[in-house]
């Protein structure tokens, strides 16, 4: 039952709500009425949060199960599919979204699929519309930081702009809720990566907790207030 109330929230529970889904919309601007694409929704947490914002969302996931679990979740205004990120640029038509977003997903990328992805997203932006990239911060894994939202399984070999590491998730109870292999990427790989893709970059900003987000699940908290767990990078679609 625990497990269930994680994939179908809808207020932040997990580290990555706190200090990148919720984060998002800031840089967004008003939503009403916008277009909005939701790369990589996993349980569908972004989306139902920005539908609530007043934006019109597709979104789209590789996997059957939490695709699933999506929908299983209110998805009024909402339209979901299955599709592979790498290919993005097929499911949707060229320069049809205002905004792009794909949250706490460059993680399954090693470095050569990471830029074709991005350049596959970037594909599917308005001329003066966003893409935004929530990742994953280097400096966590390198710096071996410690919190209890989650534990490094794996520690880093050499200082390589991308690592493959494993790692395991924790929920608000304290309880591992999912473990993986994946793919941190540094920031300068991922302002790389955007950058090729055509875009322009407005921001890039480390992530750390606010005082409010502090209050919530007090026991989770480990070294995010000193050393970054994730960063944000804004950028914009200029006509050449």
């Amino acid at each position: 039952m625990k497990r269930k109330k994680i994939w179908h929230r809808l207020e932040p529970m997990l580290q990555a709500d706190f200090l990148v889904r919720d984060r998002i919309p800031n840089y967004l601007g008003n939503l009403v009425g916008k277009r909005l694409l939701d790369a990589g929704c996993g349980d569908g947490y972004f989306s139902r949060l920005a539908v609530k914002k007043g934006a019109m969302v597709e979104a789209f996931d590789i996997s059957d199960a939490m695709l699933k679990v999506a929908k299983q979740s209110d998805s009024t205004g909402i339209n979901y599919q299955k599709g592979n990120m790498l290919e993005a640029d097929n499911l949707f038509e060229a320069s049809s979204f205002d905004a792009v977003i794909a949250s706490c997903v460059m993680c399954a990328f090693d470095e050569f699929d990471l830029y074709k992805s991005i350049s596959s997203l970037s594909k599917l932006v308005k001329e003066e519309g966003q893409l935004i990239i929530g990742s994953n911060h280097m400096d966590s894994y390198l710096m071996q930081a410690e919190s209890g939202w989650m534990k490094f399984i794996t520690k880093p070999i050499d200082d390589s702009l991308t690592q493959k590491l494993g790692v395991e998730f924790i929920d608000q109870f304290g309880r591992v809720f999912f473990r993986e292999e994946c793919y941190y990427h540094s920031p300068e790989r991922l302002v790389d990566a955007v950058e090729n893709s055509g875009m322009v970059v407005l921001n890039v900003e480390p992530q750390y907790p606010s005082k409010n987000d502090l209050t919530h699940f007090p026991k989770r908290w480990g070294d995010e207030s000193k050393i970054p767990y994730h960063i944000i990078i804004n950028a914009i679609k200029r006509s050449e």
